[in-house]
């Protein structure tokens, strides 16, 4: 499979790759169409919608689907940092935030280059220890795999605080949040509750389950009865989605499953949240599940999404440098 520039699947690209590189600054990039829309939306209230989840999940599918536009067949998206995506259309009045995916693995340049950063923590150690007048250091010089290692450790520390700076951002600073997995497992589970714990009152919470490996509805009936439905974690209830089918204006009659979550220990209607287990399946031509339910589910979320109320302006620049801000203190230590 190929892989397409992030720069030129979103608008605008945030390349926040580690917390350590603030003091150089995190660079911002544009396509022609975003930063005309930057431009003419950054003080217009809109509707911040973040997609969130492990990476290979298909957030960038999902975001895609939402914004009424598609990569080419064939394609995949390398998120980097923080983007962002306008609706093809104008009409819909939201704005998609995208993230580096949870769990990636470290790599090399140009986020951390190993063999360079080798020889400057040798050369530091050296001159630490030339500085140094005990003759008994002077034979602790680390090797190399032990100074490797170190770093290695380091990086994951950086990447996962940085990690932790990405998705509390968005999730603080979103209006309504989407989080994607495939099939569940303990980890999803997991990761669904910590994103409940951070959603404020009022929140939307949309949880889709992006079943890539069905393509019969049958299949996808069996998952939810077998597996959803069965869930230690959650309780969830069915409810009737009605919609027209445009070809004969006849009512279909299709499902979407909502989890009550009560966020205070009164639980009453002010502190619960609701959050939507939407279904989508494998998106092939021959897909009868994902005929079935990928455009619908599109659908419902815009509508849902048009819903929201409280809206406010959007400046992804000034949103991402108040927030540091904010919490440099917090990620500073953490660091």
């Amino acid at each position: 499979m190929s892989e397409i520039n992030a720069a030129n699947a979103y608008d605008i690209v945030c390349k926040i790759d580690s917390i350590l590189n603030l003091p150089n600054g995190w660079e911002f990039s544009y396509t022609e169409t975003g930063l005309k829309r930057y431009e003419e939306s950054r003080d217009k209230a809109s509707c911040t919608v973040a997609v969130v989840g492990n990476a290979n999940k298909g957030k960038s599918y999902v975001l895609q689907k939402l914004a009424g536009d598609q990569f080419p067949s064939g394609f995949a998206v390398k998120t980097e940092g923080l983007s962002l995506k306008y609706p093809k259309s104008e009409n819909l009045n939201f704005i998609l935030l995208d993230t580096a995916g949870l769990e990636t693995p470290l790599v090399k340049e140009p986020y951390y280059d190993l063999d360079a950063d080798l020889e400057k923590e040798k050369e530091r150690l050296e001159n630490q220890q030339n500085e140094d007048d005990s003759e008994n250091k002077k034979d602790e010089t680390p090797k190399d795999e032990y100074i490797k290692e170190q770093l290695i450790v380091n990086y994951a520390r950086d990447k996962t605080i940085t990690e932790f700076f990405l998705q509390s951002f968005v999730t603080s600073r979103s209006d309504v949040l989407i989080l994607v997995m495939n099939l569940m497992t303990y980890s999803d589970q997991i990761l669904l509750n910590k994103v409940k714990k951070r959603c404020g009152k009022g929140r939307k919470l949309f949880v889709i389950h992006n079943l890539q490996n069905f393509d019969k509805i049958e299949h996808v009936e069996n998952y939810i009865q077998n597996t959803l439905m069965k869930s230690l974690t959650f309780k969830l209830t069915k409810l009737p989605m009605v919609e027209f089918d445009s070809n004969d204006s006849k009512p279909r009659n299709k499902f979407f499953y909502r989890e009550e979550v009560f966020q205070s220990e009164d639980e009453n209607d002010e502190e619960k949240l609701n959050v939507i287990h939407p279904i989508m399946a494998y998106d092939g031509e021959n897909s009868e599940a994902g005929k079935y339910y990928n455009e619908s589910c599109m659908n419902f979320i815009r509508i849902q999404v048009s819903t929201v109320s409280n809206i406010r302006p959007f400046d992804i620049k000034e949103a991402v440098k108040s927030y540091f801000i904010k919490k440099a203190p917090e990620f500073i230590e953490n660091e």
